[in-house]
């Protein structure tokens, strides 16, 4: 069964349906308190034949519930049962880090998704395809595996893509010299958020049909992560939102599953976590140049090995180059905001001040129009407001730090929007000290 009578979001669901019937009991009270006291057991009867109901009708609907769909970053992910094979788009076959074609039970299985592609697709020809991915990788290979005896010798990097006719072949599985695919946890991660990369390069705005990457055989990986077929839906639709790319337009991904495999998945948990799984990291802001001694050293706190002060950070998953136009930096700050549960400011001198991230310094503003040269509304916020104002809306203010790089705390120097939140702290002892210890509370409490 795909979910429990005991699974937390079913009885969050409950819960909150006993809310609101406690609530409308509340409001009929104000009005008339005797309906209510005078008949408390029957009041209380309904009440819970209701919540029994609604208890039923959410595992009836969960067990039913066969496709979903969600947005992510303006691009839709969307779940449901199906043929891959059948789907229209662009569709994605696993092959192994050689791309090898030769079906033959040891290489390439007949029953697996590129022994079927080959068979009936390519009616179990695949020279043009050979030909094809020769032609395509050829600057990309790896490693020449000269004592390999069957199969393909070139070797290429997990996630790489190949586009033949309405098919995209990726590199998904590490083989042993037995012919055995073998895949870690890092491997498999680092596998999709290289796909991820490639695809942004490849899919010109076409849907995009995936499936289960690693269902049939990653369910246990070599360094020892037992992994479930929930698990790997979560997985690939966080490594899809926290990829360091943004698909250049908004696209369709379908994640196209079994009727065997979607009855052992509860997409009512998939949607319901989708949202709240990924804050996970801590995001530090600041005046880069004119504060680098104070951001610095908060990542050699969190670097040292003598040190308690760990985080992950937020900046470790997205790039954005300095050329880059103003209003595409502020949509990466997004993505990294987004996946961020602490929010830590540090103010120093210009903080408050600095005016990097003003649209009327790039050069497609225009003075005339409160949109610029491509099109995008105009900000005259720094990239540090921008953040700011962004935190104070979408973070809960007990997860917003705001240290100075001062011995006394200068809220003039803080951003407007932050200056009513709790935690204001001074980095420096009154006797020239890093204030370690209080920082560390803050941040890791």
């Amino acid at each position: 069964m795909k979910i429990k009578i005991y699974d937390k979001e079913l009885l969050m669901a409950v819960g909150r349906f006993a809310m609101l019937i406690g609530s409308i009991l509340s409001i009929i009270a104000l009005f008339n308190s005797n309906i209510i006291s005078s008949n408390k057991v029957i009041v209380v009867i309904i009440s819970l034949v209701l919540l029994v109901a609604y208890y039923l009708y959410k595992i009836i609907y969960i067990i039913k519930l066969n496709n979903i769909s969600l947005k992510i970053y303006g691009s839709t992910f969307e779940i449901k049962e199906g043929n891959i094979f059948e789907q229209d788009g662009l569709k994605v076959i696993n092959f192994n880090e050689y791309f090898d074609t030769t079906v033959d039970n040891r290489i390439i299985a007949e029953n697996s998704l590129n022994g079927k592609y080959i068979l009936n697709v390519l009616k179990n020809d695949a020279t043009n395809l050979d030909n094809e991915i020769e032609k395509q990788l050829k600057e990309k290979c790896v490693e020449e595996n000269k004592l390999r005896k069957k199969g393909k010798r070139k070797k290429y990097n997990l996630g790489e893509i190949v586009e033949y006719d309405s098919y995209l072949l990726t590199s998904l599985t590490k083989f042993t010299d037995d012919n055995r695919a073998v895949l870690s946890l890092k491997e498999y991660l680092s596998f999709l958020m290289n796909f991820w990369d490639n695809l942004d390069k490849i899919y010109a705005n076409r849907n995009v049909n995936i499936t289960l990457f690693g269902s049939n055989s990653l369910t246990r990986f070599t360094d020892a992560y037992e992994i479930n077929e929930q698990d790997l839906i979560e997985i690939i639709i966080w490594s899809f939102k926290v990829s360091k790319i943004k698909f250049n337009y908004p696209t369709k991904i379908t994640l196209v599953l079994s009727k065997e495999l979607l009855s052992k998945i509860n997409l009512y948990k998939v949607r319901g976590c989708i949202e709240m799984v990924y804050r996970t990291k801590t995001y530090i802001a600041g005046d880069w140049a004119g504060d680098k001694d104070a951001i610095d050293k908060l990542y050699s706190w969190k670097k040292s090995d003598f040190y308690n002060l760990d985080f992950v950070d937020a900046h470790e998953f997205h790039n954005s180059s300095n050329s880059s136009l103003y209003c595409s930096i502020r949509e990466n700050l997004k993505i990294r905001l987004d996946g961020s549960k602490k929010f830590i400011l540090i103010v120093g001198e210009k903080t408050n001040t600095i005016t990097k991230g003003n649209c009327s310094y790039c050069s497609q503003y225009s003075s005339w129009h409160d949109k610029c040269l491509n099109n995008n509304t105009t900000s005259h916020k720094s990239y540090i407001q921008y953040e700011c104002d962004y935190a104070k809306r979408n973070i809960d203010e007990n997860n917003i730090i705001i240290l100075y790089n001062y011995k006394t705390i200068h809220k003039d120097k803080c951003p407007d929007s932050l200056r009513t939140i709790e935690k204001h702290i001074p980095m420096i002892t009154n006797d020239n000290y890093w204030n370690y210890k209080e920082i560390k509370d803050a941040i890791i409490n």
